[in-house]
């Protein structure tokens, strides 16, 4: 997976991520477990066909997908 075009990630002191479109300025805050979620998604992309996927992983994949703030990465 990878940022959509324009977003822009700033971490926070406790834990969390804060995502900011720059071109809509829609904002979204993480908190300390979805943040290493979506560290998680950027490091090693969503897991294959066939490979165990935890349910938070999946509904934190499927919920920035959906809101634009990540895009599948085509070789996934």
């Amino acid at each position: 997976m990878r940022i959509a075009p324009g977003v822009n990630v700033t971490r926070l002191p406790h834990g969390g991520i804060v995502l900011v479109d720059g071109t809509t300025l829609a904002l979204a805050e993480c908190g300390e477990r979805d943040a290493a979620l979506v560290d998680r998604l950027l490091a090693r992309g969503f897991p294959r066909r066939g490979e165990p996927c935890p349910p938070e992983l999946r509904r934190v994949a499927e919920q920035m997908i959906e809101s634009g703030w990540l895009l599948p990465d085509r070789r996934s």
